[in-house]
């Protein structure tokens, strides 16, 4: 078995990065509450880091979480449109359902996470 990604994958993959990309803000909103905002409304120019004192966004802070977080999200999603793929033979747009579903999932999950720390 190949671990190279099939073309439908890599097709799937890459509409799911835009969808990442267009919603990762918007979804650091909806898990610590920071004031993020779509690319096109401000983006991170409204989060509570730019306020002095706590709280501060746990993925804007300026560490290496957000790069993590967001390599772990791509990679979530592509791990489940690889197994849609391949244990199901799924149709494309069963593809990017689980592509958005991996990548909502590891937002779930990395938002418990920074929560608890």
């Amino acid at each position: 078995m190949s671990l190279a990604l099939r073309p439908r994958e890599r097709w799937a993959l890459l509409i799911v990065a835009a969808v990442i990309a267009a919603t990762v803000l918007s979804v650091c909103d909806l898990l610590f509450d920071c004031g993020c905002r779509p690319p096109w409304a401000g983006a991170a120019s409204h989060c509570n880091i730019h306020v002095a004192g706590p709280p501060d966004c746990p993925l804007c802070a300026g560490d290496v979480r957000f790069p993590v977080v967001a390599a772990l999200m791509v990679f979530g999603a592509a791990a489940a449109i690889v197994a849609a793929s391949r244990r199901w033979r799924a149709s494309f747009p069963v593809l990017l359902g689980a592509g958005v579903l991996g990548y909502l999932v590891v937002a779930v999950a990395t938002g418990v996470v920074l929560r608890a720390l």
